[in-house]
């Protein structure tokens, strides 16, 4: 299969249009229309972007009569960045869960220091507040 051939393909298989894809890429719909039709290739900075957005190789695209290894270009890719979404959710999980902890463990400092009236009581809860805004920013 050509280059033109399996532009086409992915494109089609990720139900994008000329112009969506252009956008992606950064270049114009006539650019993919000319590539799509044997016209012209991209560069290789163009065939790297192709490479990165479908998450294949260059070889692929390349060579005529490349035989993907079924298993590393279709597979993988995907189960990586299933992988990669799963870990960002745990971590934020994870996050969210210490800072609600830091913050009731600050809320009860903070009733301890109210009981007594305290007159440094405002200025330490509003320090607490946004020492928990702010991990919980760094977090996110």
């Amino acid at each position: 299969m050509k280059f033109q051939e399996k532009l086409v393909q992915l494109r089609k298989g990720n139900d994008l249009s000329q112009e969506q894809l252009a956008e992606k890429l950064g270049v114009s719909r006539q650019a993919i229309s000319r590539w799509e039709a044997g016209d012209t290739t991209p560069d290789i900075t163009n065939l790297l972007g192709i490479c990165m957005y479908f998450g294949v190789s260059s070889d692929y695209l390349i060579c005529d009569d490349y035989q993907p290894d079924v298993e590393t270009e279709t597979t993988q890719p995907q189960a990586d960045a299933k992988q990669a979404a799963r870990g960002r959710r745990k971590l934020a999980h994870f996050c969210f869960m210490i800072g609600f902890v830091i913050a009731a463990l600050m809320v009860a400092i903070m009733g301890a220091f109210l009981s007594t009236i305290h007159p440094m009581s405002l200025v330490l809860s509003f320090l607490c507040v946004a020492l928990v805004n702010l991990f919980l920013w760094l977090c996110s």
